[in-house]
């Protein structure tokens, strides 16, 4: 389960990380966790999980100097090929060489950022939060059907965008437009890192 090797690999360095006072951990989630699929609802559990796992590690290693983030990858794979909606050219730019040097600054020393949740691929890299509504207040006594119906756009008014899955690919497209040629754009990003394409 791709949960549990999380906690495996976590479970094995949190003690070295923890003595050293030194560490940094970035777990592996996906769209599909985080917004649900269609078909996918063990997977998408397991990754979720991978974000409440990450969340509580990140409040665990604080005192320890462990910065623990996730990564929603958006990237090429056998679950991407099939993906009606996109482009020859957006599934080229889903290279993995786009989302490695991401990862990358989340494992390096100055990374100060801990528990967060981002999305990367094709050069797009957003951070993606939890938000809860203001709420309304409805007395007990008038905790009713009716009286949570009145209020239910109030209750589930939170302010802000409502970003989807059709949302991700709509950002991922735009992102896209601006590399002409993804290979040229990985072959420097390897050259960056120091990894060849074959290795990535």
């Amino acid at each position: 389960m791709a949960h549990d090797r999380s906690r495996s690999v976590t479970r094995a360095a949190w003690p070295h990380m923890r003595e050293q006072k030194y560490g940094r951990i970035v777990n592996v989630s996906s769209a599909s966790g985080l917004y649900g699929n269609i078909g996918q609802t063990n997977y998408a559990a397991a990754k979720m999980g991978i974000a409440g796992f990450t969340f509580t590690a990140a409040k665990e290693g604080s005192r320890s100097n462990i910065k623990v983030n996730v990564v929603a990858p958006l990237a090429m794979s056998r679950m991407t090929e099939t993906i009606e909606t996109a482009s020859p050219h957006v599934l080229e730019c889903l290279r993995p060489e786009f989302v490695a040097p991401f990862v990358g600054y989340l494992c390096h020393e100055d990374c100060a950022v801990s528990g967060h949740v981002y999305e990367v691929g094709a050069g797009w890299v957003s951070r993606v939060r939890w938000q809860r509504s203001n709420g309304v207040v409805i007395s007990p006594n008038e905790m009713t059907l009716d009286a949570i119906a009145a209020n239910l756009d109030k209750i589930n008014d939170a302010g802000l965008s409502n970003l989807q899955i059709a949302d991700v690919i709509e950002a991922v497209t735009a992102a896209s437009e601006q590399i002409a040629d993804p290979a040229d754009v990985a072959a420097a990003s390897a050259i960056e890192t120091g990894a060849s394409s074959s290795e990535a």
